[in-house]
């Protein structure tokens, strides 16, 4: 590849980029705080539901919140934004979740970049391997909108993460098994990459999801999913790195790297489950009205998913 071309490929990162960025500066204007501030998108009654929908789980609406001057406003916020950010690095939610969502990160940001050289080992041109490392993503797409149907229909998210993780992980062991002799065996192992890539995608939609459901206040939930997205992504660059040109075509280090990863994140998912089910339990043996004894109403709110009123999705 000429010094021009790569200077062309350089720009479509650097534009990509740039849009990413614009993007997410637009965001802080045009996403609304709460639903009474939609109307411009929401009919009355979708607000009024979302409100409604609101104060059911979370117990008080965003609007009901005990109003106070702008500047005592300013004052607490910035008190409250350091707490928050305290109690977000601080929630064993936030890492357990990252291991979930670099359990796919990992595989996935590897398959990206050596797929299409997978579909070459198999004996086909540059062109054919390029076509044909389509159809694994088209199905991934359609796995990922399926299962999380499937997760939000029955309210459960481990078996969501779990299941696929583990088709996952005998997918990977599949292709390392045959990796050295993939032209010998063209269906099996272009198979089991449509496996892969559907058991793959449905796994950061249902991890995020059981995040954003278990972190309490609006405010630690968005700081805690960014946090968690950030660490989470660190598993592309992990991806990226672990086929290594020199040990093609059995690639060991690439897919001993994908398939330790993907245990890993089959063990926090069912470590979280365990650790939810077991908080639950020991919170439903004080009832409400000890709990409101002992606190306030805006003690409760302040606790967020550590009041004892608090019950974590599962």
């Amino acid at each position: 590849m000429s010094d021009n071309q790569s200077i062309g490929w350089a720009w479509i990162f650097v534009i990509e980029g740039i849009l990413t960025v614009a993007l997410g500066v637009a965001t802080f204007f045009l996403i609304p705080d709460s639903p009474s501030r939609s109307a411009r998108w929401l009919q009355d009654s979708e607000v009024r539901y979302l409100n409604l929908l609101y104060r059911k789980h979370r117990g008080i609406r965003i609007e009901d919140r005990p109003k106070i001057t702008e500047p005592e406003a300013k004052a607490a916020h910035r008190k409250q934004s350091w707490k928050t950010l305290a109690a977000v690095c601080t929630d064993w939610q936030v890492y357990t979740t990252s291991l979930i969502f670099m359990a796919s990160a990992v595989p996935t940001y590897a398959m990206k970049f050596t797929l299409p050289q997978i579909m070459v080992n198999m004996g086909f041109t540059s062109t054919n391997a390029q076509l044909l490392s389509a159809p694994p993503y088209i199905a991934g797409a359609i796995s990922a909108i399926t299962v999380a149907s499937f997760a939000d229909k029955f309210r459960w998210r481990v078996p969501f993460i779990v299941g696929p993780l583990m088709s996952l992980m005998v997918a990977y062991a599949v292709l390392f098994t045959y990796s050295a002799n993939i032209s010998s065996h063209v269906a099996l192992c272009y198979t089991f990459v449509h496996i892969a890539l559907i058991s793959v995608y449905p796994v950061i939609p249902g991890g995020n999801t059981w995040l954003v459901n278990n972190m309490g206040s609006p405010e630690k939930r968005a700081q805690g999913v960014a946090l968690m997205i950030g660490l989470g992504n660190c598993g592309g660059i992990i991806g990226s790195f672990i086929f290594i040109e020199s040990e093609k075509p059995r690639y060991q280090t690439g897919w001993g790297t994908a398939l330790g990863f993907i245990i890993g994140g089959i063990l926090a998912a069912s470590s979280m489950e365990a650790a939810y089910l077991w908080i639950n339990k020991r919170r439903d043996r004080i009832s409400e009205a000890e709990v409101r004894d002992q606190y306030t109403e805006e003690e409760l709110q302040k606790l967020g998913d550590r009041s004892p009123l608090f019950r974590y999705a599962l």
